[in-house]
C-alpha cells in the first residue's frame, strides 16, 4: 500500500484502552500481512502519529480521559494526517456519540464489540480507495510503453529510477500487456503482474 506516497506493508494504528481486545484486532491484521501498532491511549496514539506514517487509524472513541474526540481532530486537523482513514469503535448506543464523530471526521464508526472480519474489510476497502485516488491523481505525468523481450525489466527499471520518471508503465508481450507499473519521482508506488500485487509483482517481473 501507500505510505506518504510510497509503497509499503500497510501500517494500522489500533487504539483502545480494552487489552484483550486490542491485542485480538493486532493479531488478525497481523495474520493477514499488516503492521499493526497497538497503543492503549490517544495520548500513545498522537505520538505514533508523530513519529512514523501511519495508512489507517482504528480507535476506540471512549477513553477515561476522553481523549477520543481530540485524537480524531487531531488527526483531521493535521495536512499529513487529515486524509488517512479513521475508523471508530464504541460501545455507546446513542447516535449523538456517533454523529459527532462523524463530524469531526471519522469515515466511518462501528458498535462494540464488532466481527473483526467486518473491521479488516473496511479498513482494506479504506485504504484500497486512499491507494487508488493516490495513483489518479499521479497518473497524469506520464506513460510508457515497452516489451519485456525488447528490454528486461532488469534493465528498464535502473533507467526510470535515475530518470526520475512519473507515470505509468505498461509491460507488454505479443501484442498482450501482462503488467502495469507505477512511478513517482524514480520510485515504484504500486505494481500489478497477473494476480500478484505490490512488492510480489516487482519481484516477478525479475
Amino acid at each position: 500500500m501507500l505510505t506518504s506516497g510510497r509503497f509499503e506493508i500497510p501500517h494500522l494504528l489500533v487504539v483502545d484502552s480494552e487489552h484483550a481486545f486490542l491485542k485480538l484486532v493486532e493479531l488478525a491484521f497481523r495474520r493477514r500481512g499488516h503492521k499493526v501498532t497497538a497503543v492503549a491511549s490517544p495520548a500513545q496514539a498522537i505520538e505514533v502519529l508523530d513519529r512514523e506514517p501511519v495508512d489507517a487509524l482504528v480507535s476506540e472513541l471512549h477513553f477515561p480521559d476522553g481523549g477520543g474526540y481530540a485524537l480524531l481532530e487531531h488527526v483531521r486537523a493535521s495536512p499529513a494526517l487529515r486524509r488517512m482513514p479513521a475508523i471508530i469503535l464504541t460501545k455507546d448506543r446513542k447516535a449523538r456519540s456517533k454523529v459527532r464523530a462523524l463530524e469531526i471526521g471519522a469515515d466511518d464508526v462501528l458498535n462494540k464489540p464488532c466481527l473483526l472480519d467486518e473491521l479488516y474489510v473496511r479498513v482494506e476497502s479504506m485504504i484500497e480507495r486512499r491507494r487508488e485516488l493516490f495513483l489518479a491523481a499521479h497518473d497524469v505525468r506520464g506513460e510508457f510503453a515497452g516489451k519485456l523481450r525488447a528490454l528486461p525489466a532488469a534493465e528498464l527499471f535502473p533507467l526510470l529510477l535515475h530518470g526520475r520518471k512519473s507515470g505509468l508503465l505498461r509491460l507488454a508481450e505479443a501484442g498482450q500487456e501482462l503488467a502495469r507499473v507505477w512511478w513517482l519521482d524514480g520510485e515504484v508506488v504500486e505494481a500489478e503482474f497477473g494476480p500478484l500485487r505490490g512488492e510480489e509483482a516487482v519481484y516477478a517481473l525479475f
